[in-house]
């Protein structure tokens, strides 16, 4: 019935604003049956009318995760590109350029998302999509077995963005390569900031497990038995028994 009302304003109003806004929830409905051909027809049909470069960069962006749905990952790729570039000082700038990099790195193009992470750290740094970007180029780093760039890159994650979800993930995964490497001593500051400045952000007591085993293997025995009572004074019953 909703999209019956739509394709009434659709026909009756083709230019008005809210017509466009209707064209995209018509492609939206299409794509969640399933009816993907359909879909897309809605989305070049909003594109066409669509009333200003913002508004078609928001068309091409619904395309790109349409095509992406279908694991058309290369066409996503280019219809991302396109998004940005019909606006890019524009609100969804950032996210389409995001889309972009991260269907690059999924196909393991990881110098090529690299770049395009780079994109939005350069263009976009205050953006909180910035440190998404920054997070992500580590992770091109780790998918190549490049563990102390991955390390580098995190640390500097956690230095340009500063209390945020994304310099969680970056500091927990540089404490995990950093136990594997045996840099305790490195591991054990990370998991200490972790405790201090993220506690909204982590498993805080997987994090202070952790902390004590790295304590243990580094002969750190007095301090690792203070972790440890710590964990089980506030660990759920038997987890960490």
């Amino acid at each position: 019935r909703a999209k019956t009302g739509f394709n009434v304003l659709i026909q009756e109003y083709p230019l008005h604003p809210e017509a466009f806004e209707a064209r995209l929830l018509n492609a939206r409905a299409d794509w969640v049956r399933g009816e993907y051909d359909k879909g897309m027809s809605n989305l070049k049909e909003a594109l066409r009318y669509a009333p200003d470069s913002a508004s078609r960069q928001r068309v091409r962006i619904t395309i790109g995760e349409l095509l992406q749905e279908q694991g058309r990952f290369e066409d996503a790729i280019s219809e991302y590109r396109e998004a940005y570039l019909e606006a890019p000082k524009a609100e969804t700038a950032p996210s389409a350029l995001l889309k972009q990099a991260d269907n690059l790195y999924n196909l393991a193009r990881y110098e090529d998302s690299a770049k395009a992470y780079r994109d939005i750290i350069r263009n976009f740094p205050e953006s909180e999509l910035a440190g998404d970007a920054q997070y992500s180029i580590g992770l091109t780093y780790f998918r190549q077995g490049r563990l102390d760039d991955y390390i580098q890159e995190c640390l500097q994650t956690s230095e340009a963005h500063p209390g945020t979800r994304q310099s969680a993930l970056a500091l927990n995964g540089a404490a995990a390569i950093l136990m594997e490497q045996n840099r305790h001593r490195e591991a054990i500051a990370i998991q200490r900031t972790l405790l201090s400045d993220y506690s909204g952000y982590i498993d805080e007591q997987l994090v202070r497990f952790r902390l004590a085993q790295n304590m243990l293997d580094n002969n750190d025995t007095a301090m690792a038995v203070e972790q440890l009572k710590l964990l089980l004074e506030n660990a759920p019953m038997g987890r960490f028994a």
